[in-house]
């Protein structure tokens, strides 16, 4: 989906609903990580915590893997 995003003087809010919280922390972290950004409001919310490690955390740990690296590529 697509993320509203407002630049000013170096700080960035994002505003938005994702379906997966890995993808909230993957956005957040993508946006601090441009040269010049300064700060990241973060204002998404996400429907599912796939960070949620009530299933055991090795299987919250394979479905962000899986999410964050396709992310990944859709970002390079």
């Amino acid at each position: 989906g697509k993320v509203p995003c407002v630049v000013a003087a170096g700080f960035v809010t994002l505003s938005g609903r994702m379906e997966w919280r890995a993808e909230v922390d993957f956005l957040t972290k993508l946006a601090g990580s441009f040269v010049g950004v300064m700060s990241v409001n973060n204002r998404l919310e996400f429907q599912k915590d796939d960070l949620d490690e009530s299933p055991g955390p090795e299987v919250a740990v394979e479905r962000t893997s899986r999410r964050v690296g396709r992310l990944d590529a859709v970002a390079v």
